[in-house]
């Protein structure tokens, strides 16, 4: 495996099998990740700053301009600022508590790759200004496009996280941002 350091959001492309992991060794980003790459088509994407681990053959290629979903208006201001991320018991996977600063994820989730960790972080965040779950996760979807992440990983996040029977409408959601773009 090679390392890869990237200072800034950077476009790949693969004509072959691929895995990128995360600083912490979780898989991150693969071919597998889209039907295209599955069919060992060539892929396009893009990888946010960070640390990463590559198995397989990426070439860097010139970046692209990434389209970003329209976000409503603001509906609220709650407190913003660094909080201060915590993992313990949450039955409700991920929580924000305004007044403390914190943000408490699962500890289920101490194990999911970063990109998964990120949408609901920023699901989260996306709460400080909107009260609809919806919002919020067009919040998570615009944040992650705008720091590089690609769209089928954004995709698959909610997926990992959110259970059929309670959610199947909101993965729904994210699937038609994303193919709007």
């Amino acid at each position: 495996m090679q390392k890869l350091q990237l200072e800034k959001i950077t476009f790949f492309r693969s004509e072959g099998s691929f895995n990128i992991y995360d600083s912490r060794q979780i898989l991150f980003y693969g071919s597998d990740f889209t039907s295209k790459g599955k069919q060992k088509q060539p892929i396009e994407f893009s990888l946010p700053i960070g640390v990463y681990y590559v198995d397989g053959l990426i070439y860097e290629i010139p970046p692209k301009k990434i389209k970003l979903p329209k976000l409503p208006n603001i509906e609220r201001i709650k407190q913003q600022g660094d909080y201060e991320i915590v993992f313990a018991e949450n039955p409700n996977k991920c929580t924000i508590n305004y007044l403390t600063k914190k943000i408490i994820f699962d500890n289920d989730f101490k194990t999911y790759p970063s990109f998964v960790l990120f949408f609901i972080l920023y699901h989260e965040f996306g709460h400080t200004i909107y009260s609809t779950e919806y919002k919020a996760d067009l919040a998570a979807v615009w944040i992650m496009l705008k720091r590089g992440y690609n769209k089928s990983q954004i995709g698959y996040a909610p997926s990992l996280t959110l259970t059929q029977s309670k959610s199947f409408q909101r993965k729904m959601n994210v699937a038609k941002i994303l193919t709007s773009l």
